[in-house]
């Protein structure tokens, strides 16, 4: 009797509202419910994995999908999260100092700086760096990092990966004192050498300047008991030294191998190979 008093009553006051209160009636415990379990732990939809709450993780988010992960053509910070998780570069910024200041990260040290003249020479220590043609950097890595497998750290001879190709042209100029040839890479650039024979010394002298190379480099040559070319490149000075070596030609073309000395000039490790073929028109 008292439950039909008050829905007689209900109905009476508030005839209009009637129905909302019934299904207020009905959903409260419910909601009330929901309320109480998502009190007790993460929300119903959380994206995460249950025992991610108490790991020390941080989530971020970004706005687009990466389109480079290599360091060298990235641009975006939202490509950058991924990267740094991948690559350790050498050096990284101090960011409580003030401006920043760049310190090492896997490095020993901070590069050590040479500047040097077209003929590879160190500059005085008051020069003017802007008047140098090269600039040499030295890297000192710490004990214990690793890298990929990759050619330019290969000293075995086994870390190869194929090339672009490139159109070779050689030319006699000036009636035969001197042999040009012209180097023109499927991927953009062009380099040219000149080489004249000097029959006192019998060696060949060589000079050979490419794009976005300031000044030229001196090479000199000679012929070796297999009848091979062997290239030492004088200037400016390489570090690790390097050599080329123009192997005897044969009908179908000739080979050609740039080799970098790891033990100052014990042995010699192939880090550069060409096999050069007829152009055919």
């Amino acid at each position: 009797m008292p439950n039909t008093l008050a829905s007689t009553i209900l109905s009476q006051v508030w005839p209009k509202h009637w129905f909302m209160i019934r299904i207020a009636c009905v959903l409260l415990p419910w909601v009330s419910l929901i309320a109480w379990s998502t009190s007790q732990g993460a929300p119903w939809n959380d994206p995460y994995p249950r025992d991610a709450g108490s790991a020390n993780t941080l989530y971020a988010s970004f706005s687009e999908r990466p389109k480079h992960l290599d360091p060298q053509r990235s641009y975006s910070a939202d490509e950058y999260l991924f990267i740094a998780q991948i690559y350790e570069p050498p050096l990284q910024y101090h960011y409580l100092d003030r401006p920043y200041r760049l310190t090492p990260l896997t490095l020993e040290r901070m590069p050590r700086v040479t500047w040097l003249d077209a003929d590879g020479e160190p500059l005085a220590p008051d020069s003017d760096p802007a008047g140098a043609a090269f600039t040499e950097y030295a890297f000192t890595i710490k004990p214990g990092i690793r890298y990929q497998p990759h050619p330019a750290f290969a000293r075995d001879g086994s870390g190869w990966a194929p090339g672009t190709g490139a159109r070779w042209v050689f030319s006699c100029v000036s009636h035969g004192i001197a042999v040009q040839d012209f180097w023109m890479p499927n991927a953009g650039g062009f380099g040219t050498n000149l080489r004249t024979y000097n029959p006192d010394t019998g060696t060949w002298e060589i000079v050979w300047t490419a794009a976005k190379l300031n000044g030229l480099m001196h090479i000199s040559a000679t012929q070796n008991d297999e009848g091979n070319i062997v290239m030492d490149i004088l200037k400016p000075v390489q570090d690790p030294p390097r050599r080329i070596i123009f192997f005897e030609p044969h009908e179908n073309g000739w080979n050609w191998v740039m080799q970098m000395s790891f033990d100052a000039g014990e042995s010699w490790t192939d880090v550069y190979r060409i096999k050069a073929t007829p152009w055919k028109d």
